[in-house]
């Protein structure tokens, strides 16, 4: 029951069960006056019961449809892999020209699931033997997948397409195409005939790649957020194509992603760039190699999402969120359901993303992680959200749970799902279950200080406080955990050994993070009870 009623509701505000109130109230209101107004005949009372049932129902059924639940949502995507690990490229070449022809949505509910997302959860579906990527395909669920499998039969090569429906165990459509290693891009129209009879194609799609193995690895490579791996085989690829505008084209992807690094490493400017910082000038650059050639395609009426956004990120890491937007807009509106957009759009003002109408950061961070389930960062950021709520909210509770236990199904060997699931359980008091948690997380992740601090408070909370002090100790041996040392300071005062509990308690102020650190004002109280316990007297 619980289930269908979650899925009535939707995504609409107050869900179904405020539909049903709604009904009932008007049915009872009108009732009354029929009773009290002989003028409000029983002839009228239908009509009028019936005009506001309709208008109520109608308006329901339009918030469910624009924002419906993730059991409502229809997937279908790719599945390109290749027998030899040599021939890997030629899958990911398949995977992405194929993919960025396929029309990105068919309905609110129905949406292309792209393969390359898999990465998230550090799968590669481009490898014949990978078990995690059919159980991902399993419990997504995929409804309709484009297996492409890269074969050799000597010295031929041959892509097998099948069209399957994966949960029904159901082929719909199988053929070989030959095709030359050295010019695969040839025989991708023959695929692409096939394949539209079973998916929609774009109408305006863009040129085919340049078959450079270099940059077709160096695309991977980004995907996969390597992006040092990703600009020396751009580098290569415009060593070999040096008139080519691809290769240079996904350099500056490369100068952007790795500009938001040298941004968060970088704590002053050059004496001989004063003006601008490093990062600002990759940005600058990759800008005016990209608007240009987004233009371009513009006036030819195709439109690249990723170019779009990409740009829109290099506006948002100087803080030009009004020129991201404009950008951002263009791609959402031709791709509602690209989460990369849509994680974009996020970082925008609340205001600005409510135009598009989402009601809230959570509204859309959960409408990402319904498109995406995987999308670590963006689980992150929503539980963190909820979580501050959990404790006096049962829909946030619910919420955080149904998040994490999908995204920990897709995903087990995620150490930042396991400690998110370890920290909701400490949320609502259920402490050996968050110490088993932050332990899987430790199996992961060994000499994590950050881990052995979770399990410390963990073990703390279950007052086993010998347990405790070894993972609060290992979390300062290990990464210097500052809130590690309160704990300890707590767990000696408690003991009575004031003195030890003293030096803990006066390292954590004297590396407090703000005045308003509470931490930092908790190892303050310490003090001052170490001090009352020693007849220290207590200085001003």
């Amino acid at each position: 029951m619980g289930e269908i009623y979650r899925y009535l509701s939707g995504n609409v505000p107050g869900g179904i069960g405020l539909y049903v109130f709604l009904v009932v109230v008007i049915f009872l209101a009108l009732f009354g006056i029929s009773r009290r107004n002989e003028l409000f005949t029983p002839r009228r009372f239908r009509i009028w019961f019936l005009a506001v049932w309709v208008v109520l129902t109608m308006g329901y059924v339009t918030f469910w449809v624009k924002d419906p639940p993730e059991s409502a949502l229809h997937r279908y995507s790719t599945h390109i892999y290749a027998d030899h690990d040599a021939d890997r490229w030629l899958a990911y070449f398949f995977r992405d020209e194929i993919s960025k022809r396929l029309r990105p949505f068919q309905s609110s509910t129905n949406y292309f699931y792209w393969q390359r997302w898999n990465y998230l959860a550090d799968v590669d579906c481009a490898d014949a033997g990978n078990s995690d990527c059919l159980q991902l395909i399993r419990e997504l669920p995929v409804d309709e997948l484009i297996v492409g499998q890269i074969q050799r039969r000597g010295e031929q090569y041959i892509f097998r397409l099948t069209i399957t429906k994966p949960h029904r165990e159901k082929v719909l459509y199988e053929e070989e195409f030959p095709f030359s290693r050295a010019h695969p891009e040839n025989r991708l129209p023959d695929i692409l005939q096939r394949i539209r009879r079973f998916f929609p194609l774009r109408k305006q799609s863009l040129p085919v790649s340049l078959t450079d193995s270099l940059l077709v690895m160096a695309k991977d490579a980004f995907y996969r957020r390597d992006y040092t791996t990703s600009e020396r085989l751009c580098k290569l690829a415009l060593q070999n194509n040096p008139q080519t505008e691809e290769p240079r084209q996904w350099y500056f992807y490369n100068q952007i992603r790795l500009a938001e690094i040298v941004k968060g490493k970088e704590t002053q400017q050059k004496p001989e760039r004063a003006d601008k910082a490093d990062w600002q000038i990759m940005l600058e650059d990759a800008r005016r190699f990209l608007i240009p050639l987004a233009q371009k395609q513009m006036e030819n009426g195709m439109t690249d999402e990723f170019l779009t956004v990409m740009i829109a990120e290099s506006f948002m890491l100087e803080g030009y969120f009004e020129d991201a937007e404009q950008f951002l807009k263009i791609a959402y509106g031709e791709n509602p359901f690209d989460i990369h957009v849509l994680n974009a759009i996020s970082l925008l003002h609340p205001t600005r993303y409510r135009d598009l109408r989402f009601r809230d950061e959570e509204h859309l961070l959960s409408k990402i992680l319904h498109i995406c389930p995987i999308f670590e960062e963006v689980l992150q950021r929503y539980v963190e959200k909820l979580l501050i709520s959990v404790p006096v909210n049962e829909t946030a509770r619910l919420q955080t749970h149904e998040a994490l236990s999908r995204f920990l199904k897709l995903n087990p060997r995620s150490t930042r799902g396991w400690l998110l699931w370890g920290k909701y359980q400490n949320t609502v008091f259920h402490y050996p279950e968050a110490y088993q948690a932050f332990l899987q997380a430790d199996s992961l992740q060994p000499h994590s200080g950050l881990i052995q601090y979770n399990l410390g408070v963990a073990a703390f909370q279950m007052k086993d406080y010998e347990r405790a002090e070894t993972h609060f100790r290992k979390a300062i041996e290990w990464e210097d955990h500052l809130d590690a040392h309160l704990y300890l300071g707590v767990i000696y005062k408690n003991r009575g050994e004031y003195e030890k509990a003293l030096a803990e308690f006066r390292y954590r102020v004297a590396n407090k993070k703000s005045d308003d650190d509470y931490y930092a004002i908790q190892a303050m109280k310490g003090i001052r009870e170490c001090l009352e316990a020693l007849n220290i007297p207590i200085p001003q």
